[in-house]
């Protein structure tokens, strides 16, 4: 498990930001959310398509595809 964590703790930043507004955190926690929700998404509907073309039997077994 600790392997695990050291992958991880390199993707993530450790310096303490200081905003000058507090819509700049918002925004900055905002966007990266966006940006991981784009990424899974992404993801998510390329497995979707990829089952759909190369596996047929999925793809018929539906009645309403």
């Amino acid at each position: 498990m600790k392997k695990y964590y050291d992958v991880f703790r390199q993707f993530i930043s450790e310096e303490h930001k200081n905003y000058k507004v507090m819509i700049g955190k918002v925004l900055a926690s905002s966007l990266s959310g966006f940006i991981a929700g784009a990424i899974f998404a992404s993801i998510f509907w390329a497995m979707v398509i990829f089952f759909l073309l190369f596996f047929p039997i999925i793809f018929n077994s539906h009645p309403y595809i």
